[in-house]
């Protein structure tokens, strides 16, 4: 089955076309794919009500996914979300159809890819050559499969680190979506064993670059600063879980759309994204490798706690870090304080 994905990921990556039935195929909505569609073919985009939403449309209904008719031929994808992309130009959206539940299955497997989720598609009767040479995937299988975690264990290591030299690394894979997620040990000084634990969700901007558009560098920081000054010790979990599941381009067309004063999370849900697509189920399967039932968590975000007691993992303490608040992520913050509920004071 891991291979059938592998298959799916690499053509849909190097724009070419899938089918999942005998009556239409889809697209990456590339550059070099928008190039070479024709309006012969009257190709279809599937977007969300969202993204009709933000460019007016007010016949569409937000939580909604439409099928579109492409009249003419966008230059990019990126153009799509600029305020001024004049959208009644390009797309018919005077006649909305939406979604099938399977199309939906299809608009959902784009986004487990990372890629720009707006599939394209043609049906077989506008263009039979292409059809012909498309893949065939059981697209209702695949999507079961995506929707599943298995993390297995695959080493460890002892090493150093600038936060503590007493550390190991621990390497997990998920063999459905084949992210790797890490594992930080930074050793207890106490019988006493309760261990701290910090789940992060990788942030190339903030953690790499120190990107002043978030907290998550500073967050990251300071966790592993209070792990390794604490007697108890415990464990970074470093999950492989970039914008909040939206991928690194998805992330910076996002804050393309925030650049027009939309907050955080709407500027997801324009996207066809939920404001948070993350899930703990690879932290979960992490602590049960580590025998770890009882932990104090490192966070400002409640939801996480509760993804915890959920599956029975008892969490005896919630340590917050205070943000440090500057006018490159003060709207974040705020977002994510009123809509998040997140327990964060703010003051910059």
């Amino acid at each position: 089955m891991r291979k059938e994905i592998d298959i799916l990921q690499n053509e849909l990556e190097f724009d070419r076309p899938i089918k999942f039935d005998n009556q239409i195929f889809y697209l990456n909505p590339s550059s070099k794919n928008l190039a070479a569609l024709s309006l012969k073919e009257k190709p279809k985009m599937l977007v969300p009500g969202y993204f009709l939403n933000f460019h007016n449309v007010s016949n569409a209904k937000s939580d909604l996914y439409y099928q579109v008719e492409i009249i003419k031929i966008p230059k990019n994808t990126n153009i799509l979300f600029n305020q001024k992309f004049k959208i009644n130009h390009f797309f018919n959206v005077k006649s909305l159809a939406t979604a099938s539940k399977i199309e939906i299955k299809i608009f959902k497997i784009f986004k487990s890819f990372n890629l720009i989720p707006f599939p394209l598609f043609i049906y077989k009767k506008n263009n039979k050559t292409l059809f012909n040479n498309a893949e065939l995937f059981d697209m209702p299988s695949i999507y079961k499969k995506l929707n599943k975690t298995n993390v297995i264990y695959r080493d460890e290591i002892e090493l150093p680190i600038n936060k503590g030299q007493d550390t190991k690394l621990y390497l997990f894979q998920d063999k459905i979506n084949n992210h790797t997620h890490y594992a930080i040990q930074f050793q207890r000084k106490s019988k006493n064993y309760t261990p701290n634990i910090r789940i992060h969700s990788s942030c190339l901007t903030g953690d790499l670059m120190g990107s002043m558009k978030c907290d998550c560098g500073q967050q990251l920081d300071e966790a592993m600063h209070y792990i390794n000054k604490s007697k108890e010790g415990g464990f970074l979990f470093y999950l492989n879980q970039e914008g909040r599941g939206l991928g690194i381009h998805n992330k910076i067309l996002s804050y393309k759309l925030q650049s027009y004063g939309i907050d955080t999370y709407k500027a997801d849900n324009i996207l066809g994204y939920s404001g948070d697509e993350r899930n703990y189920f690879a932290a979960l399967q992490i602590l049960k490798f580590l025998k770890i039932k009882t932990l104090n968590l490192i966070t400002n975000n409640p939801g996480k706690i509760s993804a915890l007691k959920k599956s029975n993992i008892n969490v005896k303490k919630m340590i917050t870090i205070k943000p440090k608040v500057n006018r490159f992520n003060k709207k974040y913050m705020e977002t994510k304080k009123i809509l998040g509920n997140h327990k964060i004071k703010l003051k910059e």
